[in-house]
């Protein structure tokens, strides 16, 4: 078993002050008011400390990968110098975007040739040294729109809103989903993702996830805040989830960092976790381990420099990941090659002691053995 979160972190620190700055008050010079005085009270080191404090805690309750949307903390720790939110155990990749992985080091290893970015997504497969499974695991954030004008026929916008979502983000969800599924040589797949749709307004997002073969936690729970809703029943609305194939999952409840609370909580999202359980499948994994290489603790153990990939989308913990990805060498094939082996004298020697059995239950045939034709030598054919 292991514990999975995913959640939005939130862009900046600006946008946490103006979320809360507008929670207080509708007026935008009151809510200016508002932010300036926030501003002077919670620093950018506040903030980051709120971060750092909130993935504490989750890592406290277990939790070993988590899929994050918005992760701009990562960048901004590399390049100004900012606080890491993470500590020295995690490693990491992302998309410049903000789409963001981070795994356990000390229990999960990045498999080579498995990464995989695109609109909206990353993707990569991990290796669980504990259970000998390939977790693919993908962070993906999908495209927002007005919740409000989808969900009111006559809003004045919901034919526009409508005509966006089915025709435009819809399509690209599923070729994300295509892209990351087209090669299941992995044990189980989990999907992070700030979904922007709440179900109580449209079920097409989530449909478009459950026709691939994904499955999630239909329980309502509030991941996110939004305090401009014109819509009540949606200023605290149901965003963020974990979609799981393969796999069976608990809902763990969120402890200590509470929706809409600037004393606990950096963003205007709260992290969903599932505990998952990967459905056995021997030979699955035999296959997908075959085909796969491990990266090597010296490989991911050099840390904080950037690496161009796919036009500059992604960047990561490790040095140099990218050559890496596509030239390590497999420290795990030489066992998947000596189990492959293993496995075939096994059933070779089986093979042979059933045959040797089966042949010491069958009677051995009767020879009759014939006596010699002897020839008739030439003084024997004469007549008397």
């Amino acid at each position: 078993m292991f514990k999975v979160a995913t959640w939005n972190t939130e862009t900046s620190r600006n946008n946490f002050l103006s979320l809360h700055a507008q929670k207080e008050t509708s007026d935008q010079t009151e809510a200016q008011t508002k932010w300036d005085e926030l501003s002077q009270t919670i620093s950018v080191e506040d903030w980051d400390q709120l971060g750092e404090n909130a993935i504490a805690s989750l890592v406290d309750q277990g939790v070993q990968i988590f899929t994050l949307q918005e992760a701009m903390f990562f960048q901004d720790a590399r390049d100004a110098g900012r606080k890491n939110w993470f500590n020295d155990q995690f490693n990491w990749i992302g998309r410049w975007s903000g789409e963001t992985i981070a795994w356990d080091s000390s229990r999960f290893t990045p498999l080579v040739g498995s990464l995989k970015t695109g609109e909206m997504f990353v993707s990569i497969d991990l290796f669980d040294r504990t259970t000998h499974k390939i977790i693919r695991v993908t962070s993906m954030h999908v495209i927002g729109y007005s919740l409000e004008a989808m969900r009111d026929e006559n809003h004045p916008n919901h034919g526009d809103t409508q005509w966006s979502v089915t025709k435009d983000t819809q399509p690209k969800l599923e070729t994300a989903l295509n892209t990351v599924g087209d090669a299941e040589v992995y044990d189980a797949h989990i999907i992070g993702s700030d979904t922007n749709s709440d179900p109580r307004a449209y079920t097409g997002i989530h449909k478009v996830f459950v026709e691939k073969g994904l499955s999630y936690d239909e329980s309502t729970r509030k991941t996110n805040y939004n305090p401009l809703s014109t819509d009540e029943d949606l200023i605290e609305r149901q965003l963020d989830y974990l979609f799981s194939k393969e796999a069976t999952s608990k809902n763990i409840p969120v402890e200590n960092i509470g929706l809409a609370n600037k004393e606990n909580n950096p963003s205007d999202h709260v992290p969903v976790i599932e505990e998952y359980t990967v459905v056995s499948n021997i030979i699955k994994t035999l296959r997908s381990l075959s085909d796969c290489k491990e990266l090597t603790e010296e490989e991911i153990s050099q840390k904080n420099l950037v690496f161009d990939l796919k036009e500059k989308l992604v960047y990561s913990s490790t040095k140099t990941l990218p050559d890496l990805i596509e030239k390590a060498e497999a420290a795990r094939r030489k066992k998947v090659a000596a189990i492959f082996l293993g496995a075939v004298l096994l059933a070779a020697t089986v093979g042979y002691a059933i045959w040797k059995w089966r042949r010491g239950k069958v009677p051995t045939p009767l020879k009759i053995t014939k006596p010699a034709h002897q020839p008739i030598s030439g003084a024997q054919t004469q007549r008397s």
